[in-house]
């Protein structure tokens, strides 16, 4: 029950800091390794989103 709130809350947008925090997780690495599938997904999502954060609508190279 545990890991499925907190795969929930991450794949909403949650910090992993503050998932870490609620988890009782010593170091962020632990929250990262258990929760990276969740966390790459959060990452192809935040890169999609770019473009629009920069008022275009071209692929962001950086």
């Amino acid at each position: 029950m545990r890991h499925v709130a907190a795969t929930e809350v991450l794949a909403a947008g949650a910090d992993s800091v503050a998932v870490q925090y609620q988890l009782g997780h010593k170091n962020l690495s632990t929250t990262i390794n258990v929760y990276s599938h969740v966390l790459s997904d959060a990452q192809e999502r935040a890169a999609r989103m770019l473009p629009d954060l920069n008022g275009n609508d071209e692929n962001w190279t950086g």
